[in-house]
């Protein structure tokens, strides 16, 4: 069989034929989680393929005309007290099951590292299964997102006044995230372009914005929405940011606030480090990586000076990293 293997912008992209790949590759995995499948159509991934930072990369394995196999790259900025780093987070990892088993995922991942050139963090969140494959082309173990939830509660009390339920991002919200950069560590960075278009125009999932108000300052904000997993209905934190222990405390109750008027028992969080005393205040317990159904972590590379170095250091993950959510 001969292949051929291009690399693409998500401005020249077949999206049609991008799907096919992905509904045939996935779906045996999306029923045996009862998951959806809404997300596998184009407008999805023109969406997704384009985000603030720029058009994504796309590594193709053609066998004549049919699309075998692909991997996707979508670069975002890492703020840190150190300043600004473009990485590119791999995702859509998808093969034919007739084609699997002749290592098509690593020549679509060295397509794209020859495609970022000497200097990058390339990096992405594996499924568990991929990991192995993962490991061979050069990838480290990052960061573990570990597992928060917290159960419905008829002890919550009063919701504090000062939340207050946001439709868009502002400047506002910009000079909040800017005090908390250097205190967290590197993450990426999120500003009221960013999280406008993460939040506000996501061509399939409704999200609930809250801006915590003290003082005529925000001093936190959290992105939620409501989730099936494996059909359970749940409340997951997508993003919540405190510029102290207060403000994340206070935002993690109204997770638990707003999960009870949606008549849902769990209020869910994915995060490599939150304060586990602030986690615990608010009502949440981190669950044991071997109950966790599926492990979330970060995997990936960093080549040159500036970006080992940032690489190196601790960066702080949240579920709405992962674009699955």
């Amino acid at each position: 069989m001969s292949e051929r293997i291009d690399v693409v912008s998500a401005d020249t992209l077949d999206y049609e034929k991008f799907v096919r790949l992905q509904k045939i590759a996935f779906d045996q995995v999306l029923r045996q989680h009862q998951a959806s499948f809404d997300h596998l159509n184009p407008d999805y991934y023109r969406w997704k393929y384009n985000n603030p930072e720029g058009p994504s990369r796309i590594a193709q394995v053609w066998n004549e005309d049919e699309l075998v196999s692909a991997n996707a790259m979508s670069p975002f900025d890492l703020a840190s007290a150190l300043g600004n780093q473009r990485i590119w987070i791999s995702s859509e990892s998808a093969t034919l099951p007739k084609a699997r088993g002749r290592g098509l995922l690593l020549k679509c991942l060295n397509a794209l590292r020859e495609d970022l050139g000497p200097n990058f963090i390339f990096c992405g969140f594996p499924n568990p299964n991929s990991k192995p494959r993962f490991s061979r082309f050069g990838w480290q173990e990052k960061a573990l997102l570990r597992l928060w939830v917290a159960p419905r509660s008829l002890l919550l009390g009063q919701e504090k006044n000062e939340i207050i339920l946001m439709r868009h991002f502002d400047g506002l919200m910009d000079e909040c995230i800017s005090q908390i950069v250097p205190a967290s560590g590197p993450l990426l960075k999120r500003n009221a372009g960013y999280l406008n278009w993460r939040y506000t125009t996501h061509p399939i999932w409704r999200y609930e914005i809250f801006f915590y108000m003290k003082d005529h300052v925000v001093r936190g904000f959290c992105v939620l929405r409501q989730a099936a997993v494996k059909g359970y209905r749940l409340a997951l934190i997508m993003e919540l940011w405190g510029r102290d222990a207060d403000a994340v405390s206070v935002l993690l109750s109204h997770g638990r606030f707003w999960a009870a008027q949606k008549g849902l028992f769990w209020t869910v969080l994915f995060d490599s480090n939150i304060s586990t005393l602030e986690a615990l205040r608010a009502g949440y317990f981190c669950v044991p990586p071997a109950f966790v159904p599926r492990e979330f972590f970060l995997m990936g590379q960093a080549l040159g000076q500036k970006e080992e170095k940032m690489w190196a250091m601790p960066w702080r993950l949240q579920s709405g990293d992962w674009d699955a959510f």
